[in-house]
């Protein structure tokens, strides 16, 4: 079990007060990925979230592999950069 990064916990609880916040992750779809999750999120003093593998209706996401689509032009550029930062990683392990 990870530690929030800095900020988290202030920024969910900033958005909880304004926000319905809802953990979208594929590990919910694990048997006890909810309650895994779940109790990772109070273990932190997270408040509390649905928690789904299924993503939800939402006026914004956050997520930190995302790759914003503007249009096709931009999102093939924004892939390639993500491309070479995989390829980078990759040959500095070997």
């Amino acid at each position: 079990m990870g530690v929030p990064i800095a900020g988290a916990l202030e920024g969910v609880r900033h958005l909880a007060q304004q926000h319905e916040l809802v953990v979208f992750s594929t590990r919910a779809s694990a048997p006890g990925g909810v309650l895994a999750i779940a109790n990772w999120l109070d273990f932190f003093s997270f408040p509390h979230m649905t928690i789904t593998d299924k993503k939800p209706a939402a006026d914004a996401y956050l997520d930190d592999k995302a790759v914003p689509f503007i249009n096709w032009g931009q999102a093939y550029q924004d892939l390639q950069i993500v491309n070479r930062k995989v390829e980078n990683r990759a040959s500095a392990r070997r």
